[in-house]
């Protein structure tokens, strides 16, 4: 295989409806086969930071949703949505509450923060989230997934490099308050990764500490990158 153990699959999307799973026909199965050959499933969905209850609400919809007995293994909050809140400590303070109250949700079951990357929101465009709350957050949730995208960043920019642009996030983020926290590192955007930048991006997760890495997202990524992802590296 190529040495996957652990599965993200989005949950839920907030599109108005009442909350709830998307296409549970679907998430069930997939759930089910996963668990089969071992993989565990985190599910996740992107809060609007609206309404804490009503985000609240999908927290709870897919930490209920079970299908003929399998269950997920975690639930991970996709920190990034700016549009809803346009007051950025307002909208951090939800965001805080809404990790808090999963956790308290949860009881004993995993809780994720997939969060932006310091690099991208203290010198690419630090107008998109000024004072995220990566210490507050690190408090409530049980790991941290940095969305370390370099496959977003221009070459003038320097930092459209896998290995460079991970090990610079990691570093931000744990002076930033997450020391404690374990680390699972998310890549670029799968089918604009090369094979180099994916190996990059491995060794500076590894050297970092990081628990796992992955891209974004598995139908994208292209064969020749799996040999660089797997847990072993390049052989």
């Amino acid at each position: 295989g190529v040495g996957v153990e652990t599965l993200y699959l989005q949950a839920a999307n907030d599109t108005d409806a009442e909350p709830g799973v998307i296409a549970p026909d679907v998430l069930g199965p997939f759930i089910v086969a996963a668990h089969e050959v071992g993989i565990r499933v985190v599910g996740w969905f992107v809060p609007r930071h609206g309404d804490v209850d009503h985000d609240l609400a999908f927290v709870s919809a897919i930490d209920e949703f079970e299908y003929e007995g399998h269950r997920f293994d975690g639930i991970a909050l996709d920190i990034e949505w700016t549009q809803t809140e346009e007051d950025h400590q307002a909208r951090s303070d939800k965001a805080v509450e809404l990790a808090q109250r999963s956790a308290e949700l949860l009881g004993g079951d995993a809780l994720g923060a997939i969060v932006l990357e310091p690099l991208l929101v203290s010198e690419v465009n630090p107008n998109l989230w000024p004072g995220y709350p990566y210490g507050a957050l690190a408090a409530a949730v049980d790991v941290f997934l940095p969305m370390s995208y370099w496959t977003n960043r221009s070459e003038e920019s320097g930092l459209r490099e896998g290995f460079g642009y991970t090990a610079g996030n990691m570093a931000l983020l744990r002076a930033a308050g997450g020391s404690d926290v374990p680390f699972h590192v998310i890549g670029g955007i799968a089918d604009a990764t090369s094979p180099a930048d994916a190996a990059g991006m491995v060794r500076a997760a590894t050297e970092g500490g990081a628990i796992g890495w992955s891209v974004y997202d598995w139908n994208t990524t292209v064969s020749s990158a799996w040999e660089a992802l797997r847990p072993s590296g390049p052989s």
